[in-house]
């Protein structure tokens, strides 16, 4: 839906679908839209977007722990290691991360998301 409301302002943008929680797919993805980007120079924003709800306290499965910092935090440095040094080349850029207010304030059960 964004990439639409940007185009529908006159804007030229692309959304990629990619398993974030896995690097490889989220580089390969970033690849993309770099090729696809390069006729107007490159990336210049980048949206960390992603997030999954991972429920439990303690006791959550290291599958859920693991589930969960991945998409909701390693994506984030995964992305900026791919997409920051090709800004920069070019003298800057945005790189936006969306976070869940359950950062700030978590709800009981649901520990190993807010993490």
């Amino acid at each position: 839906v964004t990439a639409s409301a940007c185009r529908a302002c006159g804007v030229r943008a692309l959304a990629l679908a990619a398993d974030v929680g896995r690097e490889q797919e989220l580089q390969d993805a970033i690849l993309r839209g770099e090729e696809w980007a390069a006729q107007d120079g490159g990336i210049s924003v980048f949206v960390a977007n992603a997030g999954v709800l991972t429920l439990g306290g303690l006791e959550a499965s290291p599958e859920t722990w693991d589930l969960g910092w991945r998409v909701n935090v390693m994506q984030i440095v995964w992305g900026a290691k791919s997409v920051v040094p090709l800004m920069a080349a070019r003298g800057g850029g945005s790189f936006v991360v969306i976070a869940s207010a359950a950062g700030l304030l978590t709800q009981h059960g649901a520990l190993p998301y807010a993490v």
